[in-house]
């Protein structure tokens, strides 16, 4: 299974995160956007967008849509289980169906489509914000750190309320 390693960077305007393969290497970059709403574009190493998301606002529940260019690719939605659970359901364009279960205020889950386990996420403690994403070799890489980049901004963390 591939494992990368997002990290916040120290000095950055909004929320972004460097994306780490196994070697070391940075080959993503999730750029956050200092807007009204939760935005965010995923990008390769040499700074190519492939994935966007931005947050609905006015939504119930905590809702992001995510495209791919101009194409939508899927809708995050924030579901209460129940006292103090939550689950995301994530609903794909061409009608396929993942969730993402797990302690989302400890960052500790993971993708499931049907039964099985696409990827999984959990924060590793440290100066600063860094998760360890481990995807299923046959899943769409790109997809699943949106989803992970999607879930970071709109869980507030504990300690400081903020995404």
């Amino acid at each position: 299974m591939p494992r990368y390693l997002i990290q916040k960077r120290l000095i950055a305007i909004g929320s972004d995160y460097s994306v780490r393969n196994e070697s070391g290497e940075i080959v993503y970059e999730i750029d956050g956007k200092l807007r009204f709403a939760s935005t965010f574009d995923v990008k390769d190493a040499s700074g190519r967008t492939l994935i966007s998301g931005r947050e609905k606002l006015m939504a119930l529940d905590a809702t992001l849509h995510l495209t791919r260019g101009d194409e939508p690719l899927a809708t995050l939605k924030k579901v209460a289980v129940n006292a103090g659970r939550d689950k995301f359901e994530i609903d794909m364009a061409d009608g396929t169906h993942m969730e993402a279960l797990g302690a989302f205020y400890e960052d500790d889950y993971r993708l499931v489509r049907g039964d099985g386990v696409i990827a999984s996420v959990k924060e590793r403690l440290g100066v600063r914000e860094t998760y360890d994403l481990e995807v299923v070799s046959d899943s769409d890489t790109t997809l699943a750190l949106a989803i992970a980049a999607a879930i970071i901004r709109l869980v507030p963390k504990p300690s400081t309320g903020e995404p």
